[in-house]
């Protein structure tokens, strides 16, 4: 057998969720209204754009390449995980015919914050005790599975 599906293996071990990662899983699906199959989108704004180079696609680009995506596969929901609070209703207004999804979550924790005009890196705001890391972790992991 090659690589590739060592790889896959492996990942397939270290990526299996436990009983209350499923639950967390069912409840997330059923919050975000999903049902059958889809298109899984992650859309990283905010502090990932212009940073070494990185260009982000505006929501009318995303919402071009994702319809491609949804008719090659023949899907009409797509779940997002975003940082970025307004992307939903952007992808919205530019391809209406898509079923544009999200877990309804308080994302800002991961992301950068300011408190007295200064923005607090997250492993100080960790050490601070101002972020849930649990939940931080649990949401990203959620992302990622579903």
């Amino acid at each position: 057998r090659g690589t590739l599906w060592w790889m896959s293996l492996c990942l397939d071990l270290l990526l299996r969720p436990n009983e209350m990662m499923r639950s967390l899983l069912r409840r997330a699906k059923a919050a975000a209204g999903i049902e059958g199959r889809y298109i899984g989108l992650h859309v990283r704004h905010g502090d990932a754009c212009g940073n070494n180079g990185r260009q982000c696609l505006g929501a009318g680009g995303i919402a071009g390449e994702v319809r491609r995506m949804a008719f090659l596969y023949q899907v009409t929901q797509v779940v997002v995980a975003t940082d970025s609070p307004d992307m939903i209703q952007h992808l919205q207004a530019h391809a209406p015919e898509i079923s544009w999804l999200h877990v309804p979550a308080d994302r800002t924790q991961g992301s950068g914050s300011t408190m007295s005009g200064h923005v607090w890196p997250q492993m100080l705001r960790t050490r601070m005790g101002l972020l849930d890391r649990r939940a931080v972790a649990e949401l990203s992991i959620i992302d990622l599975l579903l």
